[in-house]
């Protein structure tokens, strides 16, 4: 599974990514299972770098709040790997 499914897995169960402190930080409804875990551990650099490069587009180029620009980051990653970003 690559960073890409990973992250739309999570999206699609409804979970939120931010990142605070250089961590990846996953809020679920639900509890993740074990697999998808052991993947977030394997890929968490990966994914920490596209969810700060978004957050980073958004806060520069888009001229919106640091705040602001984090929360929309997670939906842009969903956006972008279901438009077939590799």
């Amino acid at each position: 599974m690559n960073s890409e499914a990973i992250i739309t897995t999570l999206l699609d169960a409804g979970a939120v990514l931010t990142v605070r402190d250089e961590k990846l930080v996953i809020d679920a409804r639900a509890p993740l299972p074990d697999g998808l875990l052991n993947v977030l551990r394997r890929d968490r650099s990966e994914i920490i770098e596209r969810w700060q490069e978004r957050a980073a587009i958004r806060e520069f180029d888009g001229k919106v709040h640091r705040t602001q620009a984090e929360s929309l980051a997670s939906k842009d990653l969903l956006c972008l790997d279901s438009n077939g970003r590799s």
